[in-house]
């Protein structure tokens, strides 16, 4: 492997990382506490805290005005372009990502809310879509810069065929904003003629609802996804440890299967009766017992379809009867 001579006499010299660090450190410190940009947090914690949009006008004109955005924007490169101009080998200190075409730059963050700058790369025109994600997430974007192609999609009212949803074909240019609601608007971007960059604001909940895939065809619910970084952390961890057989980790994954998200704590139950069946057994009793548990009916179900196959659960458990 070659490492650059520069890199390579950096790692060998952690004075000199510490006051790289620093520059980098400071040059965002002076980002942070300038006038406008403290005013601008404010805003975006309040936005967090549940406050609507429209309350918040300097928050809201800055993704309904492009004139402004393209100001706050250029004030935040202009104070991180020359420490990282003459620093070159500095950490850019705002989280960011990168894939298949898409990069993020995250400027700000409170609570459940962002404030990030997105660039998308050319992308050709590709088959139209089968599926729409739905999510518990409120977005607003303003175009900056490029053009692009895609569809809004949103969720009619719910029929016993399904929930049928309304698309829209869209053309992009800078100044538009692209506003999407919680839950039932969603929209996807198709083609992009050589690069599309928004300055995007979004709000999720603290406890948001899971995603939906919902087919275009029909409007059937194809796949639902935890809206809850941690509640998909627990879920990975209960799979993981149930596969494994760990039951000493049984006492942990039945206090799951009584607090958090509906399908988490209904996959931590399959696991406990996996590990542990008149343990994992109690705890769906318990469970179907509690009168006003969203999860009462279907474990009622599951605990009187297992006690007629294996009545043996029965034997102990005067809290589950047959």
């Amino acid at each position: 492997m070659r490492i650059d001579p520069q890199i390579a006499a950096l790692q060998r010299d952690p004075a000199a990382q510490r006051a790289l660090g620093s520059v980098i450190a400071q040059a965002r410190k002076n980002w942070l506490g300038h006038h406008a940009v403290r005013e601008l947090l404010e805003n975006l914690h309040a936005f967090g805290t549940g406050r609507a949009l429209a309350d918040l006008p300097d928050l809201h004109d800055l993704v309904s005005d492009a004139k402004l955005a393209d100001s706050f924007v250029d004030a935040w490169i202009d104070a991180l372009a020359e420490p990282l101009r003459s620093h070159p080998l500095g950490e850019i200190p705002f989280a960011h990502s990168y894939s298949h075409g898409l990069a993020t730059m995250r400027i700000a963050d409170s609570g459940g809310t962002s404030l990030s700058l997105v660039c998308y790369e050319e992308v050709p025109p590709s088959n139209p879509p089968q599926t729409a994600f739905f999510s518990d997430r409120e977005q607003y974007e303003i175009v900056l810069a490029g053009a692009a192609s895609g569809c809004t999609f949103a969720l009619a009212e719910a029929s016993e065929h399904g929930q049928p949803v309304c698309a829209t074909p869209q053309q992009w240019r800078r100044g538009d904003v692209i506003a999407v609601r919680p839950n039932v608007e969603t929209r996807e971007v198709l083609q992009v003629e050589r690069r599309f960059v928004v300055l995007r604001l979004e709000r999720t909940p603290a406890n948001p609802a899971p995603g939906r895939v919902i087919g275009l065809g029909d409007g059937s619910l194809l796949r639902q996804v935890s809206g809850s970084k941690r509640a998909s952390q627990l879920e990975m961890a209960v799979t993981v440890l149930g596969a494994m057989g760990r039951k000493d980790a049984l006492p942990a994954i039945c206090a799951i299967a009584h607090d958090g998200p509906a399908h988490l704590r209904w996959e931590a139950l399959r696991h406990a009766l996996a590990l542990d069946a008149a343990q994992g057994f109690a705890s769906l009793c318990a469970v179907a017992d509690t009168v006003d548990d969203e999860l009462a009916a279907p474990a009622a179900q599951l605990k009187d379809q297992l006690a007629r196959s294996y009545p043996q659960l029965l034997n102990g458990y005067a809290a589950c009867p047959a």
